[in-house]
């Protein structure tokens, strides 16, 4: 089974778009190796049950990831601001 990278945005539902994640996010696909998959959301952080998320985690479990890219740890979620190291 081959692996990717999984490249994560989240956006709140509220008039945002990932115009401001999108550039850094692609100039780190292009400059490493293998496949990049892209995970998109519209969500509240609030929330975990998210569709992106959910597919996400999913392909995690089963191994098909070898590197989550996130623009910032709060994408992932609200309870992941307070990281401070690059996820």
């Amino acid at each position: 089974m081959s692996k990717h990278h999984a490249i994560y945005l989240r956006v709140s539902p509220k008039r945002q778009d990932t115009a401001s994640q999108e550039p850094e996010l692609k100039r780190w696909a292009q400059s490493h190796e293998g496949d990049s998959r892209w995970y998109y959301d519209s969500y509240t952080g609030t929330s975990m049950d998210r569709p992106g998320f959910r597919k996400l985690i999913k392909d995690m479990e089963t191994g098909q990831v070898d590197t989550l890219v996130v623009w910032r740890p709060d994408r992932l979620g609200a309870d992941s601001q307070g990281i401070d190291q690059p996820v």
